[in-house]
């Protein structure tokens, strides 16, 4: 009779092990998509923040210009006076696009951060599931 219920113990702790083997395995891929996932965002993040500064590095050039402009323009006061008018809605479009890259680029920035915790906790979980698998692994029957 214990003879039996041993064996029968023993099956189910087989059963067991598969089962968190498997279990682990389905973790262990998904963990490994994930982190696929975050290193393709980081990678589109690092797109934007370059996108974002040649923006800048352009809208400053076209501040630099447009003010040469006024200054070669002032010969005339319609000129001027038209000259002056385009580049105050210039000033206050580009301040609008200037405004929004900034935001972009704080929520790039607060991505990338997400996004690198993420990479450490991914870490953290990956090492706690590999002690746990080295602990399943350590039952044999």
């Amino acid at each position: 009779m214990v003879a039996n219920e041993i064996k029968e113990l023993a099956k189910q702790t087989t059963h067991a092990t598969k089962q968190i083997d498997e279990q682990v395995n389905a973790i262990r891929e998904t963990v490994g998509t994930t982190v696929e996932e975050i290193n393709t965002i980081a990678t589109i993040i690092d797109e934007v923040n370059t996108i974002s500064h040649t923006i800048v590095a352009s809208m400053e050039e076209q501040s630099v210009t447009t003010g040469e402009i006024s200054q070669n323009v002032s010969s005339t006061s319609k000129s001027a006076e038209r000259v002056r008018g385009i580049c105050e809605e210039n000033v206050k479009t580009i301040s609008g696009i200037f405004a929004n890259i900034t935001e972009v680029n704080t929520s790039a920035e607060k991505t990338e951060e997400g996004v690198q915790r993420n990479r450490v906790n991914i870490q953290h979980m990956t090492g706690a599931i590999e002690k746990m698998y080295k602990m399943v692994g350590r039952f044999k029957i």
